[in-house]
C-alpha cells in the first residue's frame, strides 16, 4: 500500500521522502505512542534529517 501511495504521489510531483524506523531502544525504554512517532517523523523530514528518496521500482 505504501509503495503505490508514494508511486501515486511522485507522479502527482508532490515530495515523497523516506523515513526510517525509530529507534527501538529509545521506543522500549518510553513505550509504544503513534502520537510522538508520528511527531518523530514529521520532526525529522522538516529537518532535512530524513532526506531519502523512496526506492522506485523498475517498470
Amino acid at each position: 500500500m505504501g509503495v503505490g501511495l508514494a508511486r501515486f504521489l511522485g507522479d502527482q510531483e508532490i515530495v515523497v521522502v523516506e523515513l526510517d524506523r525509530p529507534n527501538r531502544q529509545k521506543r522500549r525504554k518510553v513505550g509504544k505512542s503513534d502520537p510522538t512517532d508520528a511527531v518523530s517523523a514529521a520532526r525529522a523530514a522538516l529537518s532535512g534529517e530524513a532526506s531519502v528518496t523512496p526506492k522506485s521500482s523498475p517498470e
